[in-house]
């Protein structure tokens, strides 16, 4: 299935990953069976543990690549040839994923079969579309694309980014010894920093990738799918790990960056907005997560990431310069607030101008 040619064009990348895959596990496979056994007690355990590692990666293939290829006819809708063109106009330094219309909840990515996820029908409307930007960005980071040398600066961004969360992790645990805190408070801390080494910096990363590209677009979506889906803005782990910093944090970094941007008064009405919903949330930050989240290290973040972005020759966001894409998606949201009671009509009239850009 994998090796037939009638697949539409932008799914040739997903279908050559998937080839590569699949011919991986078959040489292991043809290698374990080829095999001399000198002592079965000692291989045969070994044997069964990689069989089954292989079984995996085969699931693996068939539940994503394969699943998406096999969806290729419908998913011959905008967002494929939409993200194309957005990866075209940032001068994106990886090949453009290929877009199934497969999630079932939001936005999502398969890094290492270059795979972006989306919820059907999510191309029929635009104030969403700012957090692809977001997914973009995990490939960047991703271990599959670790020796691509183009990407050397946003990676440099996160060693230096990690260090600084380090330090701030030693920094609270010196003060905490010295103050005698209560005996929990130091687990916290362990707790934060193993969130920091395993998620949060990179959704952060993205975050800032988003805002450094889309600009004030990402930042009212963040608004939106927060007031929608999010729980407690504030929320913060004490004793296990979180797959995703509180959505305040992530507030923050983006206006952060807007305003080194130059997006100052954007992000004013943003902030201004986020602060109502926290008021209409009734929900204040706890000592620790201010403890967690302090201003320096987020500054930190939003100056070495877009100095991560820049280097490696990104297409930036600035006041009175955006992409094709990037300029739709901020006048989508700009249009939303100005009449949010006509928006709707707006937006189909500007997708059906838009039909022949998909249809190219």
């Amino acid at each position: 299935m994998v090796g037939q040619a009638n697949y539409p064009g932008t799914h040739d990348g997903l279908r050559q990953i998937c080839g590569e895959r699949l011919r991986t596990v078959l040489d292991e496979l043809r290698a374990r069976q080829g095999e001399t056994i000198v002592n079965s007690e000692i291989q045969t355990p070994r044997r069964l543990r990689h069989l089954r590692r292989l079984v995996k990666n085969l699931d693996d293939i068939e539940m994503i690549g394969v699943t998406a290829l096999s969806a290729a006819p419908q998913d011959l809708t905008g967002l494929n040839i939409m993200v194309r063109e957005i990866c075209d106009e940032l001068q994106y330094p990886l090949i453009a994923p290929t877009v199934a219309n497969l999630s079932t909840s939001y936005f999502g990515i398969y890094a290492e079969y270059n795979l972006l996820m989306v919820p059907l029908l999510e191309d029929r409307y635009l104030l969403h579309l700012p957090d692809l930007y977001h997914e973009l960005a995990h490939p960047l980071l991703h271990d599959y694309y670790k020796d691509n040398a183009g990407l050397d600066t946003f990676r440099d961004a996160m060693r230096l980014c990690f260090l600084a969360t380090r330090k701030h992790t030693a920094k609270l645990l010196q003060t905490a010894q010295r103050e005698r805190s209560a005996s929990a408070i130091p687990y916290y801390y362990h707790v934060w920093q193993r969130c920091w080494e395993r998620s949060w910096l990179e959704e952060l990363f993205c975050d800032l990738f988003a805002t450094i590209t889309v600009g004030p677009a990402y930042g009212w979506s963040h608004l939106h799918l927060t007031a929608k889906r999010g729980q407690s803005p504030f929320e913060i782990p004490l004793h296990t790990t979180s797959s995703h910093p509180p959505d305040d944090v992530r507030m923050r970094v983006v206006l952060l960056t807007l305003n080194q941007l130059g997006f100052v008064d954007e992000a004013k009405r943003i902030g201004a907005k986020w602060n109502t919903f926290l008021l209409l949330s009734d929900i204040k930050p706890s000592p620790e997560y201010k403890a967690c989240f302090a201003e320096p290290l987020l500054q930190t973040l939003a100056t070495e990431v877009r100095v991560g972005v820049e280097g490696m020759g990104v297409e930036t966001i600035a006041p009175g310069a955006a992409t094709p894409w990037a300029e739709r998606l901020n006048l989508a949201w700009d249009t939303f607030w100005a009449s949010p009671e006509s928006y709707g009509i707006w937006e189909q009239g500007l997708m059906k101008q838009l039909q022949p850009l998909k249809k190219k």
